[in-house]
C-alpha cells in the first residue's frame, strides 16, 4: 500500500472536513474537528481511523484479539508516519469510540486514554492500550445492559 493509500485510509488531520464523520473518527474526534472549523484554538490532531481498527481485529474482534494480534503493515506503516510526524512532542493517546455518545448512552471515562506517549513503539502499544478498553469488563457490561454491540474504534493522537 503506498503511503498516499495509508494516509486516505487510516489518518485523517482535525483539520480536514473528513474528521468530522463521527463513523469514521468516533465522536470525540469529531466533536474537536468542529471546533476546527469553528475557529476554536484545538492542538493539532491526527485520527487513526476505525478502519485502522477493522483492518487489525478483524470482523469480530474481542480482547483476546486486540492483547494478540500482529500489526497490519499498512498500520503499522500509518503509525510510524504519525510519529515521525511528532518526532520528540510527548503525545496524548484518545480512544475516540463511534458509539462514544448517544442518545442513551455515554462512556464517558470509560475508554483509555494515554498520556506520555513518544516514539512509534510506545504510539503503537497506546494504540492497542484504546483499543483494548472498548473490551474491558465495565464496559461490555454497560454495552450488553444498552443492546449495543461492539463497535469500531477510533484513536486521536
Amino acid at each position: 500500500m503506498t503511503t498516499d493509500k495509508i494516509t486516505y485510509r487510516y489518518l485523517v488531520p482535525l483539520d480536514n472536513l473528513s474528521a468530522r464523520r463521527v463513523d469514521l473518527v468516533g465522536g470525540k474526534a469529531a466533536g474537536l474537528a468542529r471546533l476546527v472549523a469553528a475557529g476554536f484554538d484545538v492542538p493539532e490532531g491526527i485520527v487513526l481511523t476505525v478502519r485502522a481498527f477493522e483492518d487489525s481485529l478483524g470482523a469480530e474482534p474481542d480482547s483476546d484479539r486486540v492483547s494478540s494480534f500482529s500489526w497490519p503493515t499498512s498500520v503499522e506503516e500509518a503509525i510510524l508516519k504519525v510519529a515521525a510526524r511528532f518526532g520528540d512532542i510527548t503525545l496524548a493517546v484518545r480512544s475516540s469510540g463511534v458509539t462514544e455518545d448517544l442518545d442513551g448512552a455515554s462512556f464517558a471515562g470509560q475508554y483509555r486514554t494515554v498520556l506520555g506517549v513518544q516514539g512509534a513503539e510506545v504510539l503503537a502499544e497506546a494504540v492497542r492500550r484504546c483499543w483494548m478498553s472498548a473490551f474491558s469488563r465495565e464496559v461490555t457490561e454497560y454495552r450488553q445492559e444498552r443492546g449495543i454491540g461492539i463497535e469500531p474504534m477510533a484513536v486521536l493522537i
